[in-house]
C-alpha cells in the first residue's frame, strides 16, 4: 500500500530563505512529511517572500510537477530608480545613475505598454539552466561572455503602477542592510553591503514606484524592473511578495 501523502500545500516563505531552506523548516515543522518526496513549484527569490507552492508524493513527478510549475502568477514589487545592479534587484552590485526627475505621465504610458507577450531577458544571477548549469554559476565565475543568454517567452497579463514616491538614503539603506542581513550561505553580502554604503552616504532621494503584475510562469519581475531603468535612469526591484499562483492564494498559506 502506498503510503505516500500527495498534495499541494501553499506556504509563506520569508525573506531570507532559498526554497530548499524553506522545505527544510517546513519538514521539521510537520513530522509527517518527514519521509515524503517534496518539491516547490516554481523558484522564489531569496530577498523575495511570499507564497511557495509545496508538492509532496506522486505530485512531485515531472509530469504532475510540471502542471503547477506553468500555473500563472501574481505579484506586488517595489521598484527603485537610480540604481543598476548585475542581478537587477538589490543583491547585486550596484552602480548609481543620475538622479533625475521622472515624468508619472510618461512611466506609466511605458509601463502600460509592457503588457501582453513578449521574449523576456534572463537575469545573469539566476535559476535558469544553460547547458546543464544555472547561469548565476556563470555569472559568479564572470564566464557570461562563453554563453548566450537566453529569452523566454512570457506573457503579462495584468500590470497595474501606484504610489510614485520617494525614500532617501538613510532609509533606502537601512532597508537594504536589514534584508541582506537575513541571508544564510554566501550571496556576496559583504561586497555588496560595502558598494551600497559607498553610494548612500550623502543625502539624497530616489524615486520607488509600486507595481502589481499578473503574468505567465517564467516571468522575472527583477527583468521587468532592469528594463524600466533602461527608459528612466536605471531601475532595480527593491520589495517583491507572491500573491498568488493559479489559483493558490497568500491568504490560504501555511506560515514557517
Amino acid at each position: 500500500m502506498d503510503k505516500s501523502i500527495s498534495e499541494a500545500i501553499p506556504i509563506y516563505k520569508p525573506i531570507g530563505l532559498t526554497p530548499a531552506q524553506a522545505i527544510d523548516i517546513f519538514r521539521k515543522e510537520n513530522p509527517k512529511y518527514k519521509h515524503q518526496a517534496i518539491s516547490h513549484a516554481g523558484k522564489l527569490d531569496p530577498l523575495a517572500e511570499g507564497l511557495l507552492l509545496l508538492v509532496t508524493g506522486k505530485f512531485t513527478t515531472p509530469k504532475n510537477l510540471k502542471r503547477y510549475l506553468n500555473l500563472d502568477k501574481e505579484y506586488k514589487a517595489k521598484i527603485l530608480f537610480g540604481f543598476s545592479t548585475d542581478s537587477y534587484d538589490i543583491q547585486g552590485i550596484p552602480i548609481k545613475g543620475d538622479n533625475l526627475e521622472i515624468n508619472q505621465e510618461q512611466l506609466l504610458k511605458t509601463i502600460e505598454k509592457i503588457k501582453g507577450e513578449q521574449f523576456q531577458s534572463t537575469p545573469p544571477f539566476s535559476g535558469r539552466k544553460i547547458n546543464g548549469k544555472p547561469l548565476y554559476y556563470y555569472a559568479r565565475k564572470n564566464k557570461l561572455n562563453e554563453i548566450t543568454i537566453p529569452k523566454q517567452k512570457i506573457i503579462i497579463k495584468k500590470i497595474e503602477a501606484s504610489n510614485l514616491s520617494k525614500i532617501n538614503n538613510k532609509q533606502l539603506l537601512q532597508e537594504i542592510t536589514n534584508k541582506i542581513n537575513l541571508l544564510e550561505g554566501d550571496f556576496r553580502q559583504e561586497e555588496i553591503m560595502k558598494k551600497w554604503k559607498e553610494l548612500l552616504k550623502k543625502d539624497n532621494e530616489f524615486y520607488t514606484l509600486d507595481l502589481l503584475v499578473q503574468c505567465s510562469s517564467g516571468t522575472y519581475i527583477r527583468s521587468i524592473a532592469n528594463d524600466l531603468g533602461e527608459k528612466f535612469n536605471k531601475a532595480i526591484l527593491l520589495n517583491l511578495v507572491r500573491t498568488k499562483i493559479g489559483n493558490f492564494s497568500i491568504y490560504d498559506s501555511i506560515k514557517i
